[in-house]
């Protein structure tokens, strides 16, 4: 009863009852739905584990957060090597099977194995051999299906058959990440299994009806399939033919034939256009258009959807044939590359224009994918033509459709590689456009070397722009503050940054400050240009004639003169040393634009109190181009930077510096690194909807391990809305060498809640190790007395950043603040001396500052 619901390769002797449902089970549509269903489950379950495979590793293989980048690639890689050496060998061992269904059930059983042994997985070993199985699960029913859709099609149907199985790869791929996450996120990492199961059951039903037509044929007769006899003869017999046999590997005979060779490299080339786009796309639409992860998700959309009119392209490519539409597909796709160098800036015409051209792309990246198929079977059909028996006694569909299946297999397995350089392949991948449709035009003939210059893409797609942004797969090491630097950044306070009675007090302290620094090493001071005189007049006054101070005014567009947290955070490549700086574009602290300095564009309150201060009557205010300066500013000082290293002035660094950017918001204030691995910082600064929305705090430590290399995190509570910055760690909690720690201890006089987050860093830090395993020595600084720093004036903090943990370590010395209480700060003052004996120490004195929210630390910024 079940061989004859479920029948085999070949007709019993003596069995005339048809097998139920034969006519239904044979046809073309269910043939057609159910290698559908096979390669939709197949690309469905592959895109659905991805985004919990990093956790996976974590909490089920015990792999180190820091390493997990590391292991997906190399699963990740696995799964693709499988594909790519088994895809040619599957295609010959289906074209020599007896039946193609015996193969497309055993891609299936693979895959359930797969799932079984991802789930129950608690070693990297175990989650390796399931991504091997994984590998050959895929690479077994891509080619079994495609072998299947070309015995059951005829080829003048074939393009739009195949256009169907990439509807199904597109659906996969767009439900999978999405699905995986909802049930994960609602059920934990077994549900995603327990979710995926009932669609390899539907999948396992219709593979096992599916019954071949040259099985049916045998209850049928030759002409129960009209269809059938309709088909290409040159394509797959279904019984040995008495052919000469012809000695030699068919997949290198295929291999010498330029069609074949064209329309492979062609997929190869498609995949690594999509590759350049990965890597591109989501940097380029964050730092352009400032998008979160969701926009740089949703970008995509315009490229993906025309996959689903795949079927519709195959429909054309049937008509018009496969080489008039791959040579349209590609010449149309050269230009529309080029047109993307037109989107440079952040307004709703550029966007636009960034999603038509997307969407133009995908449909001819889509609509040349049926074509290229198409156009290796009709090479295949030739061969068998001209040379019977070429192609062995059952013809070579199947190692067709592997050895193509088996380009985007190398794609993928090299990709890894190749996004290191995916600036180049936005353009490189032009520019082999160009010569693709010149070969589509030439009847697939050897590609030819072009000197076609493409025009110099626009300084946002990172290809020509100073201030270059690598690719977010690049991992940095962010050295001590103790490390040699080049220089050191100062911003010149702008008017619209502080508070009128305030203003001309900083000014100065900026300059103290920076001529102390200049005893150690040159500074760097950003200036507005309207502020420049001012500037050079406060420099100039009580100058030594004898002293030359290594100072450099820099106009800019400069306001805060926190450049600790809207500047760029210096790193170094992990692997090439190369210099880098990150760009956390800075958000106002969280968006906090509350206070006077915003002006009434930003609160009742400080408007308010504009009215009721005279000073303030031509006093400009922070308002939002202002403020867009600032988010901007990190980007800005790289820009000049690079611009004088490209000028080779004398103060110039000796080599430029390539910008990094990251989802991941934060201030420079708000981390502190020892060098060695360990950082510290309070979770009220960084972990929260202020910044970092949707974030939680282990994604976040995952991003910062890959920028800072950091394997040890110590988070301290902190406070938020405690002061502007949510209680940034340079104000509590310093590094002064790895292992040892200074702490602010707050006055006997402060509030209660200074003293819980004192004691709450202490805590933590009697419990911690370092990044070495080193228990962390820690040596309290008591804070002046709050009545030698403190003034009244309506606006200004009301406790006052007065810490000497906020000091700056230069090039053979440590410069810290004084803030008038004698006692106080001489004391502070010796154990600094006596914790880097090595050093200089010298004082600074400030009032200005403190009363602004912050010390020396906070206006420094030291250039690696």
């Amino acid at each position: 009863m079940f061989m004859w619901v479920l029948p085999s390769s070949k007709k019993g002797p003596g069995e005339t009852r048809q097998p139920w449902l034969l006519k239904l089970r044979s046809s073309t549509t269910f043939i057609i739905g159910a290698v559908w269903m096979s390669t939709f489950s197949e690309f469905l379950l592959y895109a659905m584990i991805v985004p919990v495979m990093p956790t996976a590793l974590v909490t089920r293989a015990g792999v180190e957060y820091s390493h997990r980048e590391y292991w997906v690639s190399v699963l990740l890689m696995c799964e693709a090597g499988a594909s790519l050496i088994l895809c040619p060998l599957f295609g010959y061992l289906v074209d020599r099977g007896r039946t193609r269904r015996l193969p497309f059930i055993c891609a299936l059983i693979l895959l359930v194995g797969c799932m079984l042994i991802l789930q129950l997985a608690r070693s990297v070993a175990v989650f390796v051999v399931a991504r091997l199985v994984q590998g050959i699960a895929g690479a077994l029913v891509v080619v079994a299906s495609f072998a299947l859709i070309g015995d059951a099609v005829p080829q003048y149907r074939l393009g739009q058959t195949i256009g169907y199985l990439g509807s199904a790869i597109a659906s996969g791929f767009l439900l999978g990440p999405f699905l995986g996450g909802i049930v994960y996120n609602a059920g934990g990492y077994d549900a995603v299994f327990w979710f995926a199961y009932p669609i390899l059951g539907v999948d396992m039903v219709m593979r096992l009806a599916l019954v071949e037509k040259k099985v049916a044929a045998e209850w049928t007769g030759p002409n129960g399939d009209v269809e059938s006899e309709q088909r290409n003869h040159a394509a797959v017999p279904c019984e040995p033919v008495a052919v000469p046999r012809k000695r030699g590997w068919i997949i290198l005979k295929m291999l010498k034939q330029r069609r074949v060779l064209i329309s492979s490299g062609a997929l190869f080339v498609q995949g690594l256009l999509l590759s350049a786009f990965d890597a591109t796309l989501p940097v380029f639409v964050e730092t352009t258009f400032g998008w979160n992860s969701l926009g740089m998700g949703l970008i995509f959309l315009p490229m993906a959807v025309p996959a689903f009119f795949e079927p519709l392209f195959g429909f054309i490519t049937d008509r018009l044939g496969a080489r008039f539409v791959s040579f349209g597909c590609f010449v149309a796709l050269s230009p529309t590359l080029i047109c993307l160098r037109f989107v440079e800036k952040n307004s709703t015409g550029q966007i636009a224009l960034l999603v038509v051209l997307l969407f133009l792309t995908g449909i001819f990246t889509h609509a040349c994918a049926p074509a290229m198929y198409v156009e290796t079977q009709l090479a295949l059909t030739v061969m068998e033509a001209n040379n019977p028996g070429v192609l062995g006694p059952k013809g070579a569909v199947a190692q067709g459709f592997g050895l193509q299946t088996s380009d985007w297999a190398l794609f993928m397995t090299m990709s890894l590689q190749l996004l290191r350089h995916a600036p180049k392949l936005a353009t490189a991948s032009s520019r082999l456009s160009l010569q693709l449709s010149r070969a589509s035009f030439s009847n697939f003939t050897h590609f030819k070397h072009t000197t076609t210059t493409m025009p110099p893409t626009n300084k946002t797609w990172h290809i020509q722009q100073r201030a270059k942004t690598q690719a977010t797969t690049q991992k940095y090491t962010c050295p001590a503050e103790t490390t040699p630097h080049l220089a050191t950044l100062l911003s010149f306070p702008s008017r619209r940054s502080l508070l009128p009675e305030l203003h001309e007090k900083t000014s100065t302290e900026i300059i103290n400050l920076a001529k102390t620094i200049a005893t150690f090493e040159p500074v760097r001071l950003h200036v507005r240009p309207e502020d420049l005189l001012h500037a050079q007049s406060l420099l100039n006054a009580h100058q030594n004639p004898k002293t030359a101070y290594p100072i450099t005014l820099i106009p800019a567009p400069t306001n805060h003169v926190w450049i600790r947290d809207t500047g760029p955070v210096y790193v170094r490549g992990t692997h090439d040393n190369t210099r880098y700086a990150i760009d956390f574009q800075f958000c106002e602290w969280g968006h906090k634009t509350g206070e006077r300095i915003y002006g009434s564009s930003a609160s009742p309150a400080a408007a308010l109190a504009l009215e009721r201060t005279p000073a303030y009557a031509d006093w400009p205010v922070m308002d939002e181009a202002a403020m867009a300066e600032n988010t901007n500013f990190a980007r800005a000082v790289l820009d000049l930077e690079n611009e004088a290293v490209a000028a080779q002035l004398p103060d110039a660094s000796p080599e430029p510096v390539t910008r990094v950017s990251t989802h991941i918001r934060l201030e420079g204030g708000g981390i502190e690194i020892d060098g060695e691995g360990t950082f510290m910082a309070t979770e009220s600064s960084i972990v929260g909807p202020a910044r970092n929305p949707g974030l939680s705090r282990s994604e976040i430590e995952g991003e910062l391990s890959r920028l800072l290399s950091v394997t040890k995190f110590i988070w301290f509570p902190g406070r938020v809305g405690l002061d502007v910055t949510d209680v940034h760690i340079d104000a509590e909690a310093r590094f002064v060498r790895p292992g040892v720690v200074v702490v602010c201890r707050p006055h006997e006089s402060a509030e209660k809640v200074h003293w819980e987050v004192y004691e709450e860093i202490r805590e933590v830090l009697r419990d911690s190790v370092d990044a070495r395993g080193r228990k962390i020595e820690v040596h309290d600084v008591v804070e002046p007395d709050p009545r030698f720093v403190k003034g009244d004036l309506p606006g200004e903090e009301a406790a006052p950043a007065a810490s000497y943990v906020n000091f700056y370590f230069a090039n053979g010395g440590l410069v810290m603040p004084a803030f008038g209480d004698a006692v106080a700060d001489e004391r502070a003052f010796e154990l600094m001396k006596s914790l880097v004996p090595e050093r200089v120490v010298k004082q600074v004195a400030v009032n200005a500052l403190p009363r602004t929210g912050g010390v020396l630390h906070c206006v420094t910024q030291q250039v690696l």
